[in-house]
């Protein structure tokens, strides 16, 4: 039955109704089901339905929904939803003469979201095992740094130019992004940072913790997605950190939206990325040496998960995204950051004796 107290109705400022989504919420198959979804023809192509979509996950999530179901009209893949299930229909007559129709199953939608938070799982996995991002530093390293011989890394090889820091890190507000493991905070809080370490793996946030009690440094470590960063005030940030790993979420545009907002004018964004030219080949054949274009740019895991290699893959390692340049770095201007700095570097596969697969830039707030 119908449930109308979810029911989503989106209306334009003269209170007349231009979506509707209607919401058949089913508790004990955790089934929240969308039907009929409608936007009135002058009013298509403004967001409206996705905003509805978006507001019944909302609702729903809290109340234990796992599959939200809608139909199989491209729409729903294009604001993230995935086909987990595909419905089939069946037919049989009796003999009677009646004809009944039986639905083997319907049509399972997984948002982007899920997938963000299997990476989180992932990371704390691949932490464990000693990924080359969650190897922490020493302690000789930490008290070098306390002396101010110190260097950190956004990208997999190359240091950060020291004149991309400020002149004195001495009581800096700094946020390392995505950037756990007990590798740049520690460091930066050695050398006299005021460090918080934000990052989607608690695994990864352990190892700062570890380093700061081993090396009585202070670090403050906070978990989410670096989307969303609305655990911190406007403006409480003088530097922000953030090594290679948006490869792991599927947009970049809000978080450095995100990054302006708690950073103040005139702060510094120190951001490492993969080039997304690295997703075109088969991951296959790419750890295996061979280059061998399959895909376009942008990318996502999420939507080639029937190729069993790139399952295989994503499950291991995390479901990855290549985002544009446009949006890794146009999105940075965009947000209100002027680029000042530019380097390149390795990315660890076979097309770095092509291309470098990696890049850090240097923006500043205006």
């Amino acid at each position: 039955h119908a449930t109308y107290e979810y029911t989503t109705v989106i209306a334009d400022e003269n209170d007349n109704y231009v979506c509707f989504s209607g919401m058949w919420w089913v508790p004990e198959n955790k089934l929240a089901y969308m039907e009929p979804l409608c936007t009135v023809p002058e009013h298509q192509h403004k967001g409206l339905a996705a905003a509805a979509l978006a507001h019944h996950e909302k609702n729903l999530r809290p109340l234990g929904a796992e599959v939200m179901t809608g139909g199989g009209n491209d729409f729903y893949r294009k604001i993230g939803y995935k086909g987990v299930h595909v419905q089939g229909h069946y037919r049989r007559t009796c003999g009677t003469g009646l004809v009944v129709h039986y639905r083997a199953s319907s049509k399972e939608m997984r948002s982007d979201m899920d997938y963000l938070k299997e990476n989180s799982k992932i990371w704390d996995d691949r932490s464990a095992n000693a990924d080359r991002w969650s190897v922490p530093v020493s302690s000789e390293e930490t008290a070098l740094a306390g002396k101010g011989e110190w260097g950190i890394l956004l990208t997999p090889t190359k240091p950060v130019p020291r004149d991309w820091f400020p002149k004195e890190l001495t009581g800096k507000d700094v946020l390392c992004l995505a950037s756990g493991g007990g590798q740049q905070g520690p460091i930066l809080a050695a050398a006299g940072a005021n460090v918080t370490v934000f990052d989607n793996s608690r695994t990864q946030l352990e190892k700062d913790i570890q380093v700061a009690e081993r090396d009585g440094l202070k670090i403050k470590t906070v978990q989410g997605n670096m989307q969303d960063l609305s655990a911190f005030s406007d403006e409480s940030f003088d530097l922000i950190i953030h090594p290679w790993s948006n490869s792991y979420i599927d947009n970049v545009l809000p978080m450095r939206k995100e990054c302006a907002r708690v950073l103040r004018r005139g702060g510094i964004l120190l951001a490492g990325f993969s080039n997304a030219i690295e997703c075109i080949f088969d991951p296959a054949k790419l750890e295996q040496g061979e280059l061998n274009v399959a895909y376009k740019v942008p990318y996502a895991d999420v939507d080639h998960l029937d190729n069993p290699e790139i399952k295989r893959i994503a499950e291991a390692e995390g479901y990855i995204w290549g985002h544009t340049l446009t949006d890794q770095i146009g999105g940075q201007i965009a947000a209100g950051f002027a680029i000042v700095g530019f380097y390149e570097d390795r990315g660890g596969t076979a097309l770095d004796n092509y291309i470098s697969g990696s890049i850090a830039t240097k923006a500043v707030k205006l």
